[in-house]
């Protein structure tokens, strides 16, 4: 069952998590990890959310944003 909407107003700070499953690596490759993370950057700069921190292990990738008027719920 897919999950409800999260309640995000403006400004609001998320965060983010992107786990592999049964703690398999989520990249494979440091080309893939940096493809993703390239990714988020150009995403973030084009739609204007502020990503304040991008950690990551082998098995999982978190972020913190912040959301702007447009993409706030």
């Amino acid at each position: 069952m897919p999950r409800r909407l999260r309640f995000a107003p403006p400004s609001f700070w998320l965060h983010l998590t992107q786990r592999g499953n049964n703690e398999q690596p989520v990249f494979t490759a440091d080309e893939d990890r940096h493809n993703f993370l390239t990714l988020v950057g150009t995403l973030s700069e084009e739609r204007q959310v502020l990503v304040a921190v991008g950690d990551r292990t082998d098995a999982i990738s978190l972020f913190i944003i912040e959301l702007n008027d447009q993409y706030a719920t």
